[in-house]
C-alpha cells in the first residue's frame, strides 16, 4: 500500500514536456551534426507510426529479446529463493533496480546496443555461475547459501536482469522515433508476459533439474547478447554499418 500511495503521489505531479519541446541551451544544428554523439547514439530514419514499426522485423526481434531477458531475470529470483541464501536474494534485486541506471549512464557514452549486449552477457555469466553453485550443492550433499559462486552469480545476474529494460526502452527511441515511442515501446514491453510463462516452465524444470534448467536459461540469455550488436536502424540500406 505504501509503495502504491507513493508511485501514485509521484505520477500525479508529473507532467509531460510539450509536443517537439526542445531545450533552450542546446543547439539544435550542433546536437543534429554531433559526430560523437551519432556514433553512440543514431537517430532513426523518421518517425514512426506503431503500425509502420510492426511491420519492420526490428520491432518483432527486440520483443524476442525482452522475452529471453525478461524470463531470465524472473527465474533468477525463483532459483536464489531456493537456495534458501536470503543475502544473495536481496543482493540480487538490489542490484537487479541499481543496475538500471548504471546501464542507462553507460549507454549514453559507450552507445546502448554495445552496453545492451554486455548486460545480457553479464546475465548469462550469471546463470552459468549459479548453475556450478547449485551442482556442486548437490554433489556435495549441502546447501548453496555458502558458496562464493553463489554470490558471484547473483552479483552478475541481478546487474544483467534489470538493466535490459530501461535500454530496450531508449533503444526504442533511437530505432524508431520518438513521437510514437511510448506506444511502440508498449508493445514490446507486452513481451513481458510471454517471459513469465517461460520462466514458470523454467521453474518447472528446475524441480527435477536445476542445473539443466539454468544451462537454458544460459543459453536463453545468450541469445540476446549475440543478437543485439545486429540490430539495425529500420530504413537505412543494409550498407550502412547501424
Amino acid at each position: 500500500m505504501l509503495a502504491a500511495a507513493v508511485v501514485g503521489l509521484a505520477a500525479w505531479h508529473l507532467r509531460l514536456p510539450p509536443a517537439r519541446w526542445w531545450p533552450g541551451d542546446v543547439d539544435p544544428r550542433s546536437h543534429a551534426l554531433d559526430a560523437a554523439r551519432l556514433r553512440t547514439s543514431p537517430e532513426a530514419v523518421k518517425q514512426f507510426g506503431l503500425a509502420q514499426a510492426v511491420r519492420t522485423r526490428t520491432l518483432p526481434a527486440l520483443a524476442l529479446l525482452l522475452t529471453c531477458a525478461g524470463a531470465v531475470s524472473v527465474f533468477d529470483v525463483i532459483v536464489v529463493a531456493g537456495t534458501g541464501a536470503w543475502g544473495a536474494l536481496v543482493l540480487l534485486v538490489a542490484l537487479n533496480g541499481a543496475g538500471r541506471s548504471v546501464a542507462v549512464r553507460a549507454s549514453e557514452r559507450f552507445g546502448r546496443r554495445r552496453v545492451l549486449a554486455g548486460v545480457f552477457a553479464a546475465l548469462a555469466l550469471g546463470q552459468i555461475l549459479l548453475a556450478v553453485a547449485v551442482q556442486n550443492a548437490s554433489v556435495q550433499g549441502t546447501t548453496s547459501a555458502g558458496n562464493p559462486l553463489l554470490w558471484l552469480g547473483a552479483v552478475a545476474a541481478g546487474l544483467g536482469g534489470g538493466a535490459f529494460y530501461p535500454l530496450l526502452a531508449s533503444l526504442v527511441r533511437e530505432l524508431f522515433g520518438t513521437e510514437r515511442a511510448t506506444e511502440i515501446h508498449a508493445v514490446v514491453y507486452s513481451a513481458k508476459a510471454v517471459a513469465g510463462v517461460v520462466a514458470a516452465v523454467l521453474a518447472l524444470v528446475a524441480l527435477a533439474a536445476p542445473g539443466a534448467a539454468l544451462l537454458a536459461a544460459a543459453a536463453l540469455a545468450a541469445l540476446p547478447a549475440l543478437a543485439t550488436p545486429r540490430l539495425r536502424i529500420p530504413g537505412l540500406p543494409a550498407t550502412i554499418p547501424f
